[in-house]
């Protein structure tokens, strides 16, 4: 089985627990977190937002209220399956199934087409922003869980 089957696999089994497994569910969890998460929704206020590797949708659900608007994206459907059963706010977010491995022809289309100075560019994990190449772009602030780069 090639290393996309065997990820496809691994996601279409967890997804539907993924929050869960991540302590997502849990109150005390999010209450731990509560301070990056003010941080990050207070450096995305009113910014179009470009999200890479939005799983089920955690960060996605804590930043919408504050953003212009939002792409998430993220290469297994079945994620994206779950992110589309929450209360979100869809007329803010929109959902897309995009490759983002560097130099992959899904997301650098998607970046073409969505970023501009006004544009915060997210990730599910710090080393999907290496070898990203957008005009004019500083290189990501990375944390220890995801990355933020503000074009």
């Amino acid at each position: 089985m090639e290393t996309i089957e065997e990820m496809q696999a691994y996601y279409c089994k967890r997804a539907p627990v993924y929050d869960q497994s991540m302590g997502y569910d849990d109150q005390e969890m999010i209450d731990s977190l509560q301070p990056v998460i003010n941080q990050v929704r207070t450096l995305l206020q009113g910014k179009r937002i470009l999200e890479i590797a939005c799983g089920p949708c955690f960060w996605t659900q804590r930043v919408a209220e504050v953003a212009a608007a939002l792409l998430a994206t993220d290469y297994n459907e079945s994620t994206l399956d779950q992110a589309r059963k929450k209360a979100l706010d869809w007329d803010k977010i929109a959902l897309q199934r995009a490759d983002a491995t560097p130099n992959a022809a899904g997301l650098s289309s998607v970046t073409q087409r969505e970023c501009d100075e006004d544009t915060v560019l997210i990730a599910g994990s710090a080393g999907l922003l290496t070898g990203l190449r957008l005009p004019s772009a500083p290189a990501p602030a990375v944390g220890s869980a995801f990355a933020i780069m503000i074009c």
